[in-house]
């Protein structure tokens, strides 16, 4: 099945961004070990608010995981056993009210910012 030119151009920005999605996850590990970081851009922010910044820098979809990791990455504080549980419950929150939209990352729950316009 032959794709347009347009069609192809836009899969290659799709692909390009996710690359750059994934990329940035990356650099979260650059050992191979779990970051150990102090302060950093969410550190005073409540999750809710972390999470809509943090998505709308990644601009693809991320699972709860991704996004958990990345909060934690990026200064929120949390010593719970259920964190992910807890970033999971905050986004079927932010979906509610229209400030996330949920979707599936291989075969997993995951949110992104609504698109704009």
């Amino acid at each position: 099945m032959a794709k347009t030119r347009d069609e192809l151009l836009f899969k290659k920005r799709e692909l390009l961004k996710q690359i750059e999605a994934i990329d940035r996850v990356l650099e979260m590990f650059p050992d191979g070990t779990s970051p150990a970081r102090t302060g950093g851009r969410y550190a005073d922010m409540s999750i809710a608010k972390a999470m809509i910044d943090f998505l709308s820098r990644a601009e693809l979809p991320m699972t709860v995981g991704e996004i958990s990791k990345g909060l934690k990455f990026e200064g929120v504080k949390s010593e719970s056993p259920n964190f992910s549980t807890m970033v999971s419950a905050v986004g079927n929150r932010l979906v509610e009210t229209g400030k996330l939209v949920r979707k599936k990352k291989n075969n997993r729950k995951a949110f992104s910012v609504p698109p704009a316009g």
